[in-house]
């Protein structure tokens, strides 16, 4: 896939993201409107009904402070409101007479006569008074309650007929009906916006926005003879009180939102990646084919010299030929030999052969190996073998083979005549390996990068430097697999240090 795909296709994505960010951003700022008009209403309806609660408890104490309510409410109930309930004996019959003060405010006489109380008690009959109490009530009781409505003392101040306990107490519990549950401040004004009732004990700042609050509800319609009193309502944490009831929904959202945005972030990591790989592996497969190519076409030019009968009456060219072809094969061996290496390390099936081995002699067996290279570059190698125990629980062919690749790296990477370096000391539990040249060096972007598989440090020149790639992944896997480490100290046009480290054969 083309660069330019990739980038047009994570762009969309991209764009289709924000999309669906700024929707659920809209939706829920729709969700916060419509439930602060869900509380606004639901507040509105709460102040109407304690309104019609403080009305509900001016009636009752007006009733009970006559004489004749006062001796008949003496037996109260609270689930029905019965006012007055007794039986009495009439020319033989059982009669009650009830009076019920409804949740409307107003009152109702029942009368019941009964033959009898017992269990075969029968029904004489049953009067029931809507409006008006009639004349089977007591004359006293009902001028009493005539009188009570005129009762002067009415027009005493609001402050004196309630006190701001109960009137907390009959907000709370009927918002809490509502289901509103958060602080609130109330302040009851008259109609010059004057207070007349509010919390004496606490700051006198927040009657000023209580006076301007939208939560407001004339608290004494029904009294015709009495200034207008305005129950103000004020929520000093509205915001946050509609927000908390929306927390489910913000956090649900929120996490739908997260695992979105990772999801993409995954995705677009994922096709960068395999971009990338993609790259490298054709940059392997190229690389793979050039290192094969150069060794096949020398073997099949010395097998053509050698099959020419003029050719081979020269003296020594035979020899030489074959020699060519030896070392081409053995050449095409390596470079077979690091994609198995590899190719083992990837399926996890790398096996470790461990016995007891000397580091400097398969040093000096490494050194051995690329001494003819060496020098026909003109380069050098020193030894500085210090470690006076050198014994190692490992693997013998694959320690060799980590030391080859750090050999053959030192000199890959040395443009002019190679200088290298080979270093051993004990540090504490662990032999130290140190390989070092003077070669063009590592920049830190591609420090971190050199132990990954195929992946080789741009020289300009795709061929100018021998390999695949697979050297130092394979050196890393093995350093792990016995349980040493592997470090890089590096700087470009001074050459690289390659420290390994490997535990010590302590028998």
């Amino acid at each position: 896939m083309k660069r330019s795909w990739i980038y047009s296709v994570v762009g969309l994505m991209a764009l289709a993201l924000v999309g669906v960010g700024a929707i659920q951003y809209y939706l829920f700022q729709n969700t916060v409107k419509l439930k602060e008009a869900q509380f606004s209403y639901s507040v509105n309806m709460a102040l109407n009904e304690v309104s019609e609660e403080v009305q509900r408890f001016e009636t009752k104490e007006r009733i009970l402070s006559n004489r004749q309510s006062r001796k008949a409410l003496h037996r109260l109930d609270s689930i029905q409101r019965v006012m007055a309930s007794g039986w009495t004996r009439d020319n033989g019959y059982y009669v009650k007479d009830t009076v019920i003060l409804t949740d409307e405010g107003t009152l109702q006489m029942s009368y019941t006569a009964y033959t009898d109380l017992g269990e075969e008690r029968e029904l004489i009959s049953e009067v029931d008074f809507e409006s008006g109490l009639g004349s089977v009530m007591d004359p006293f009781w009902i001028e009493d309650m005539i009188s009570g409505v005129f009762d002067m003392q009415r027009m005493r101040p609001f402050d004196e007929r309630m006190d701001f306990t109960e009137m907390d107490s009959i907000i709370h519990r009927i918002f809490h009906g509502f289901g509103i549950d958060t602080d609130v401040d109330f302040a009851v004004f008259n109609a010059f916006g004057q207070p007349v009732l509010f919390d004496r004990a606490s700051d006198m700042k927040p009657l000023v926005s209580l006076s301007k609050s939208d939560y407001r509800v004339r608290i004494n319609p029904n009294q015709l003879m009495s200034d207008p009193l305005y129950l103000h309502i004020g929520f000093p944490s509205e915001r946050s009180y509609v927000m908390t009831t929306l927390r489910p929904l913000l956090f649900s959202s929120a996490g739908l939102m997260i695992i979105i945005m990772a999801a993409f972030a995954f995705t677009v990591y994922i096709i960068l990646r395999q971009k990338r790989v993609s790259e490298i592996k054709n940059d392997f497969i190229n690389n793979m084919t050039h290192e094969l190519k150069t060794p096949v076409s020398t073997i099949a030019l010395a097998c053509e010299a050698l099959s020419d009968p003029d050719m081979r009456s020269i003296q020594g060219s035979t020899d030489r030929y074959v020699g060519m072809i030896r070392d081409e094969n053995r050449r095409l061996g390596t470079l077979v030999e690091s994609v198995l290496q590899t190719a083992i390390v990837d399926r996890g099936e790398l096996r470790l052969k461990k016995e007891h081995i000397h580091l400097h002699g398969l040093i000096q067996e490494a050194v051995d190996h690329i001494r003819l290279a060496l020098n026909k570059r003109q380069g050098s190698i020193t030894l500085e073998l210090k470690a006076i125990e050198d014994g190692l629980w490992a693997d013998e062919v694959h320690v060799q083979n980590i030391i080859g690749n750090l050999l053959d790296n030192a000199m890959k990477y040395s443009p002019e005549d190679p200088d290298i370096h080979i270093q051993t000391a004990k540090e504490g539990e662990f032999i130290r390996l140190s390989v070092s040249d003077k070669g063009v060096g590592i920049s830190k972007e591609h420090l971190k990068r050199i132990f990954d598989k195929l992946y080789r440090v741009p020289t300009g020149n795709t061929h100018d430097v021998k390999g695949f790639g697979l050297g130092l992944s394979y050196v890393k896997a093995v350093v792990d697999k016995h349980c040493g480490h592997i470090e890089v100290h590096s700087e470009p046009g001074s050459g690289s240090r390659f420290d390994i480290y490997l535990p010590v054969d302590e028998e």
